[in-house]
């Protein structure tokens, strides 16, 4: 399964492509002068782009992006705790986000957990993911959690979004994306009332 990484080191950052433990790319971009991360996110995301360009590697089919920082971080909420003098702009970057922005990554396994906590606080609810990423069915889940895949849409420069398919279908995608009554499963205990959510990934 392929994935983007990052290398945060002191004097530069190494961005790479890697499918399973092998690397198929890799770049370097200077940090040796750089003042904040921040000023380095649009070159680290221009590189990350070029990579995946290269080897005809969509975003949708990555599972994710690792980041190794030298500083502390909270592996469960990606939170940067300390920073040891660098990029210390950091600890108030939500990098998560600046991952689903630019990329579109992280998205699913957010919508997974947060699935997941639903599930395990309320007994008799059921789940329904929608989801445009390919790699959906490559992740575990839990009993009452299910998943559906729409198809994909990427997120142009501009800011603008357009269908991975036909173009013609962007809208009717969005269009069902939106819609209130989502199919979904229902479970019902005797007399108590039938539970339901669903959570889309866009």
């Amino acid at each position: 399964m392929k994935a983007l990484s990052l290398d945060m080191g002191g004097t530069h950052i190494g961005c790479a492509l890697v499918e399973d433990r092998t690397l198929l790319d890799s770049v370097r971009i200077s940090s040796e002068r750089a003042q904040t991360l921040a000023s380095m996110l649009p070159l680290i995301a221009d590189a990350l782009a070029g990579l995946l360009g290269t080897h005809d590697v969509r975003p949708q089919d990555c599972q994710g992006l690792a980041i190794g920082y030298p500083g502390i971080v909270n592996t469960r909420t990606g939170e940067i705790l300390s920073t040891l003098k660098k990029y210390e702009d950091a600890q108030h970057l939500d990098l998560a986000r600046w991952s689903h922005d630019t990329f579109g990554l992280g998205h699913l396994r957010r919508c997974r957990t947060i699935a997941h906590s639903l599930v395990g606080d309320y007994r008799g609810l059921n789940v329904l993911i929608i989801s445009g990423a390919t790699i959906a069915g490559a992740f575990d889940y839990r009993a009452r959690v299910d998943f559906v895949t729409v198809p994909s849409v990427i997120k142009l420069k501009d800011g603008e979004y357009t269908s991975m398919v036909v173009a013609s279908l962007f809208d009717e995608v969005v269009h069902e994306a939106r819609r209130p009554s989502l199919p979904s499963t229902r479970h019902c205990i005797g007399e108590r009332s039938c539970a339901s959510s669903t959570i889309t990934c866009a």
